[in-house]
């Protein structure tokens, strides 16, 4: 069998490695490497491959994915719902209007602290949190 321009034998293991995939800067655009939760909001970013969606693939894909997915989505389900009783989150006042706010949440989901800081974020949304009384 050839795959890409390779001879592959009869009954070899062929592996794709998600680690590459998953930074490889043809899918994902120049800022590969970087953390940005928003590149999952709207359209694909500038040099981004239409293809992301099927390239993310944290937990494998098909009959033989990870076997602990359902517990791992379970688990990220748990500590949401502890954080949300037991933490309030507002928007700081920094966010300014409500139609400034309103128009850096269509774009923005990060969070960012709201600790005393030097330089402002340059994109999300300012929240405080604070604790829920008991």
């Amino acid at each position: 069998m050839e795959l890409l321009g390779y001879t592959v034998p009869k009954g070899a293991f062929v592996m794709m490695p998600t680690w590459a995939v998953h930074r490889s800067q043809e899918v994902w655009g120049t800022d590969a490497n970087e953390f940005k939760p928003q590149r999952w909001l709207g359209k694909p970013e500038e040099g981004a491959s239409p293809a992301r969606e099927q390239a993310f693939m944290p937990f494998s894909h098909g009959p033989r994915n990870c076997v602990g997915q359902t517990l791992a989505i379970l688990e990220l389900r748990a500590v949401l719902a502890t954080l949300l009783g037991r933490i309030r989150f507002q928007l700081s006042e920094e966010m300014g209007s409500f139609q400034e706010t309103a128009e850096a949440a269509r774009q923005f989901i990060t969070l960012q602290p709201t600790i005393p800081r030097t330089v402002p974020p340059r994109v999300g949304l300012l929240l405080q949190c604070t604790p829920r009384s008991a």
